[in-house]
């Protein structure tokens, strides 16, 4: 039998395999979560996506996901993203799923038009295709390192005017609202946080359980710690001006830390690009006389 033949029928046997093992899991976590539900009642404003989704979408989210640990942390990432959509987890699935499919076609069409599927060359387009396949979430977690660094420019602005309102008298539930209602020139990321966060507490959601998923929104370093410092305010009545401005003062230590930090491992960036584009040419300029000189001298004494 064909070498690359055999390959491909253990490697469809072992996707096969590995397909079914994963629908026996997602049966046993199914009837596992459909017991524990019968048993303890969920809180329906912990998450207002779940169950929203159609009998289709729910097969369709099955077949791409499997609805298992990948659900999981594809719905953790798309939240991170900022992105909120009831459906966003079934439709990245799909979208993921043709981007894959429609990559390896067209590395196949090309190559097959190029009369280059030969030998190994057969599984360039799984290879593309698998690239296709993992580049998504790769996608999805610049998008969600660009959305932090955005959220860390615009906080020490919005906590600065958060203090200067605290001073004045205003009470925290003005504040939020306040910044909710801004203009979202100046802190569009923070903004559209807030506005979803005032949306919740429009909604009957418990301060608690509506700052916990301002926190999850914001996915900063230090957005825990602020929202356990606005639930202890709005619960106990503590002041928060003095918390807020010793928060703020620790937060711009870091971000100078940080500062420091990128600026330290740009040096070492820099020597290393040095070394290997400077080193040569000044090497060529110091040596490149003495070289020409004994070969001319050797080409002189040569009879």
């Amino acid at each position: 039998m064909n070498t690359e033949l055999l390959i491909v029928a253990l490697g469809g046997a072992a996707s096969l395999g590995m397909l079914g093992m994963g629908a026996r899991l997602w049966a046993r976590d199914t009837t596992l979560a459909r017991r524990v539900a019968a048993i303890t009642s969920q809180h329906p404003l912990e998450d207002d996506t779940a169950g929203r989704e159609p009998h289709t979408l729910r097969w369709l989210e099955i077949i791409l996901l499997c609805a298992g640990e990948d659900r999981e942390e594809v719905n953790r990432v798309l939240r991170a993203a900022d992105i909120l959509h009831p459906h966003a987890v079934v439709i990245f699935a799909a979208l993921r799923f043709g981007c894959t499919v429609l990559t390896g076609l067209a590395v196949a069409a090309v190559m097959a038009q190029l009369d280059l599927l030969d030998g190994i060359a057969r599984f360039y387009p799984v290879a593309a295709a698998a690239a296709a396949f993992i580049g998504a979430k790769m996608a999805l977690r610049s998008r969600i390192a660009a959305r932090v660094r955005r959220i860390g420019k615009e906080l020490p602005f919005a906590l600065d005017i958060m203090l200067l309102m605290l001073e004045s008298g205003v009470s925290l539930d003005q504040c939020l609202r306040h910044l909710a209602q801004w203009d979202a020139h100046a802190v569009p990321t923070i903004q559209r946080v807030m506005a979803i966060l005032v949306d919740d507490l429009h909604k009957g959601m418990a301060y608690e359980a509506a700052l916990d998923r301002w926190a999850d929104r914001m996915n900063v370093n230090g957005a825990r710690e602020l929202a356990s410092l606005f639930r202890q305010t709005i619960l106990h009545g503590t002041e928060l001006a003095p918390a807020l401005k010793a928060f703020v003062a620790e937060f711009a230590e870091k971000r100078i830390a940080k500062a420091r930090d990128v600026v330290g491992k740009k040096t070492t960036q820099m020597t290393v690009v040095m070394i290997f584009f400077l080193m040569p040419a000044l090497m060529i300029v110091i040596a490149g006389p003495a070289v020409v000189a004994v070969f001319g001298a050797l080409n002189t004494m040569a009879p």
